[in-house]
C-alpha cells in the first residue's frame, strides 16, 4: 500500500546524485546522472532529525527525474522536476510499515523536515538541504 506525503520543494542548485561537483560558491551547477546520499544529521520543524544505527534515511535519484529512498522504515518514491537551479518534488508516495518507535520518530521527523526544504548546496562533499527551521546534511551513499 502506498501513502502520499505531500509535496516537497527544493530551490537552489541542488545535486541529488553523489557525482556532481559543487561550483566555487559551494552550489551545484546540475544533476549528475544517477547516485545517492545518506543523512548524516538533521534538523527539523518538531525537532532533531536523527537517524537510528541500522535503520539509514537515505535519497536517491534515477538520473531521470525519479526520486527514491528509504525513510529509516518505509520506502519512498517519487518525481523531481528540475528547472536551472531548481528542484521540487512532485507527490511522495511511502509504504506503510510499522517499525520500531525510535526509527518511526525519525522517519516522521525526516518526512516532515523534507516538506520545509526550500534550498541546497553542497559543502566538504555533503548534500544539505535548508528551509526555515530545517537542515538535513547528507553523506554522498
Amino acid at each position: 500500500k502506498t501513502v502520499w506525503l505531500g509535496h516537497a520543494r527544493i530551490t537552489g542548485a541542488v545535486a541529488l546524485a553523489a557525482g556532481s561537483t559543487p561550483s566555487e560558491s559551494g552550489e551545484l551547477g546540475a544533476l549528475s546522472s544517477e547516485g545517492g546520499w545518506t543523512l548524516g544529521s538533521g534538523e527539523g520543524p518538531n525537532g532533531a532529525v536523527e537517524p537510528v544505527d541500522g535503520s539509514p534515511i537515505t535519497l536517491a535519484v534515477d538520473g531521470q527525474g525519479a526520486v527514491s529512498g528509504k525513510g529509516g522504515c518505509n520506502n519512498y518514491h517519487g518525481e523531481a522536476t528540475v528547472e536551472g537551479d531548481k528542484v521540487s518534488f512532485g507527490p511522495l508516495g511511502m509504504t506503510m510499515m510499522m517499525c520500531e518507535e525510535a526509527v518511526m520518530t525519525a522517519e516522521y521527523a525526516y518526512s516532515t523536515a523534507m516538506e520545509d526544504v526550500a534550498e541546497g548546496s553542497i559543502t566538504d562533499d555533503q548534500l544539505i538541504l535548508k528551509g526555515e527551521g530545517v537542515e538535513l546534511r547528507f553523506d554522498p551513499a
